[in-house]
């Protein structure tokens, strides 16, 4: 202003009051400055106007317009507050930008094809800057002073990748920042810091070929690795004695989780959380010598095929399906494992063994291993035991239809070297039916064989009748003998056939 009046001034790139930026920061007779304005080739819309006063009249102005131009890397250009105005920035560049007025956020985005990292030259003030992916924040940082802050490496990736830088407190002059986006040849080992969830290294890739160090007796690492939630993982510290250090599964909050079971050495059976793990690892009672160089060893299963802990009691038995192989842990020490087994029942076996159940284990275990089966009231129905490690199991019993468990306990360490486990049923035939009874005949008569005469016995034979024939002659002459008819009258016999 020519005068000593108070100028306020907005700009919007497009005629879109929703898009204007507003600048009221300088006081009375103090140019108002638009630090890094985009302008595009249709121009941009300019509004000044000086605060109400009558005493004031008319109010004179300049309006200076500098173009900004650089020998290398890119300018920010407002405004940039939203993830759909964010400026492009490509791998392997520079950007310059500016933070004002108060509350001023700018946002860039870009692609990594392959794993790189962000530097940021920070100004002498309260900013944050973030790196953000997928609506979630891989990295971020709050700064006071003037400082060089570099971020944790950043993951290849086609999807974009939003670079964030905000001011925190009031800002009355325009605070300038650099920051470079490098591709990196390969992947650092470790980036400190990395002692809290909020500065956690992403890692990812062969795990086998990064090493890490604990500095000292107070230093912590802390690890991201993206995760499927179909898996199951487990962590292992190579590289060191037993008691130098110890690893942990924690959640997002920084916490152990208490689903997750660990040795020291070992952590097993750790389920994703958001897709994402979070894994520390801390100087163990027996730690000196510092600085201790270690790996951290990453191994996963199919998670449908694994136990799920805890599974210590029959209520929280892992069911054991039929021909499905499932992978277990006898981890930590003095774990034990139960399975609840469904035998069905046999069309045709109303009662009795309805087949037989076959439970097997594969060779590879690092464990020594015992299993017993039980039948739904406790009672143990049989029981197995390895001769040594690695050797494969078979038990097989003929049993009825029903639930039964199968514990599984033993010693060693089989954390990264599972026992597999299968269980397989071979139903009985069921008896046969009765034939039925055949239909009831009568016998044949079976002619008599023809014997020589006997003449004795024929004697005595007339003899008997002739004795019947005298008695019955004898008894015939003592009765009335009937009247004999006369023989007929034919003049009679004339009349009666008239008649």
């Amino acid at each position: 202003p020519a005068n000593d009046a108070d100028i306020v001034v907005d700009y919007a790139p497009v005629a879109n009051d929703g898009d204007r930026r507003y600048y009221d920061v300088q006081p009375s007779g103090t140019p108002e400055v638009l630090p890094n304005i985009r302008l595009t080739p249709q121009g941009g819309f300019l509004t000044i106007r000086a605060r109400n006063d009558e005493n004031k009249g008319a109010v004179p102005y300049h309006v200076v317009l500098t173009r900004l131009s650089v020998a290398e890397g890119f300018i920010e250009s407002e405004p940039d507050d939203t993830k759909e105005a964010a400026l492009l920035v490509p791998a392997n560049g520079t950007v310059m930008g500016t933070l004002y007025p108060s509350g001023d956020i700018d946002i860039y985005r870009t692609q990594m094809m392959v794993p790189g990292t962000v530097s940021f030259s920070l100004p002498e003030a309260a900013v944050e800057v973030a790196i953000e992916q997928r609506d979630k924040i891989l990295w971020s940082v709050v700064s006071r002073k003037a400082q060089v802050v570099t971020s944790d490496m950043v993951p290849a990736d086609t999807q974009n990748i939003y670079i964030r830088v905000r001011s925190l407190e009031d800002v009355r002059e325009v605070l300038k920042y650099q920051f470079d986006v490098t591709p990196l040849e390969s992947a650092p080992d470790e980036i400190e810091p990395n002692n809290d969830i909020e500065h956690a290294q992403n890692i990812q890739g062969d795990l086998q070929k990064l090493e890490f160090s604990l500095s000292d007796a107070a230093d912590i690492d802390i690890f991201r690795m993206g995760a499927a939630s179909d898996r199951v993982y487990s962590t292992r510290v190579s590289g060191l004695p037993e008691g130098k250090t110890r690893v942990d599964v924690l959640n997002d909050k920084g916490q152990v989780r208490d689903d997750v079971f660990s040795d020291g050495q070992v952590a097993c059976d750790a389920t994703p959380q958001g897709e994402q793990l979070f894994v520390r690892v801390r100087p163990g009672q027996n730690a000196d010598g510092f600085p201790l160089k270690y790996r951290l060893l990453v191994e996963s299963e199919d998670a449908a095929n694994v136990e799920w802990e805890p599974n210590q009691t029959r209520e929280q038995a892992t069911a054991l399906a039929m021909n499905q192989t499932v992978s277990g842990h006898i981890f930590p020490a003095g774990d034990v494992d139960i399975y609840r087994i469904e035998v069905p029942a046999v069309q045709g076996i109303p009662s009795g063994p309805a087949g037989v159940l076959a439970v097997d284990t594969e060779s590879g275990y690092i464990a020594s291993l015992q299993l017993k089966l039980q039948d739904h009231d406790g009672f143990e129905i049989s029981q197995i035991r390895s001769e040594q490690y690695s050797k494969p199991m078979h038990m097989s019993v003929d049993l009825p239809a029903g639930v039964y468990y199968l514990t599984v306990s033993g010693g060693g360490d089989n954390c990264n070297k599972p026992y597999r486990l299968k269980a397989s049923f071979k139903p009985n035939e069921p008896p046969a039916e009765p034939a039925p009874a055949p239909a009831e005949t009568k016998p044949e008569t079976q002619p008599q064989p023809e014997t020589a005469p006997n003449t004795q016995q024929a004697d005595a034979v007339v003899d008997a009748n002739l004795d019947d024939l005298i008695r019955a002659a004898q008894t015939d002459d003592a009765k009335p003998q009937p009247k004999q008819e006369s023989a007929p009258n034919p003049a009679e016999q004339a009349d009666d056939d008239a008649f």
